[in-house]
């Protein structure tokens, strides 16, 4: 950083000496000076979208939501089809909770790139704040045909089916996640739903008490579990 600076300072319009210079200052953790440094680097190059690219990555490791979407925004209007930029963009709307805006971005990630399985989990996740459930669903199914070890998505899934009472199904994926992960307190706590709707009582109490003994600070499966013991009177 100290050579790079001299460098700056002999030459403050070489733009790649800016850049590089602010990238060495983010990984320093020197963040107000690397963002000192892209600004400037965009400066120095207005049409070019790798400075306000690192500028909008910064401020996006900072939860600085509304600073990051605005640098990609511009690293975007001069490098369209940068799917790094893209990407984060989608990931910063999100957070916004511009969930049509974001659900957008991973459209277009996804027209560039059609293979790319976290796009479609990102777009999924989108869908479903948007109320398109049977949208991200069939989001997820696709990636679990493609990565089946994605245990994230598949309770993703095994939830939206209990929330559509597609009990059978999400048996099925919760039953999964445990064979692949006995340890998840969740996958217990859904399948205990489950069993409890289909007055499986003891069924019911094994999976729950399993999800409470896993993770104690679990309020939901302490909750799912008090109403078992109230219906078995204990």
């Amino acid at each position: 950083a100290v050579y790079l600076g001299r460098a700056a300072s002999a030459n403050p319009g070489d733009w790649d000496v800016r850049v590089t210079l602010g990238q060495c200052f983010a990984k320093l953790g020197r963040k107000k000076e690397a963002a000192a440094e892209f600004a400037a680097a965009a400066a120095l190059r207005p049409n070019d979208g790798v400075a306000y690219y690192n500028l909008g990555y910064l401020h996006q490791q900072d939860k600085n939501w509304l600073a990051a979407a605005e640098a990609y925004e511009k690293a975007l209007a001069n490098s369209p089809n940068d799917l790094d930029a893209l990407g984060n963009y989608g990931l910063v709307l999100f957070r916004l909770q511009r969930y049509r805006d974001s659900a957008v971005a991973f459209e277009r990630y996804l027209g560039l790139s059609p293979n790319s399985v976290e796009a479609r989990i990102n777009l999924a996740a989108a869908k479903k704040q948007l109320g398109d459930r049977d949208g991200a669903v069939e989001l997820w199914k696709e990636v679990l045909r493609r990565e089946p070890q994605r245990l994230d998505v598949r309770m993703a899934l095994a939830n939206a089916q209990y929330a559509a009472d597609l009990l059978e199904d999400a048996s099925y994926h919760y039953r999964q996640v445990l064979l692949a992960k006995p340890t998840s307190a969740a996958a217990h706590n859904g399948l205990g739903l489950i069993l409890h709707r289909k007055n499986d009582m003891e069924g019911a109490l094994k999976h729950l008490q399993e999800a409470v003994k896993l993770d104690p600070k679990f309020a939901d499966a302490s909750n799912n579990l008090g109403v078992v013991y109230e219906r078995m009177g204990k």
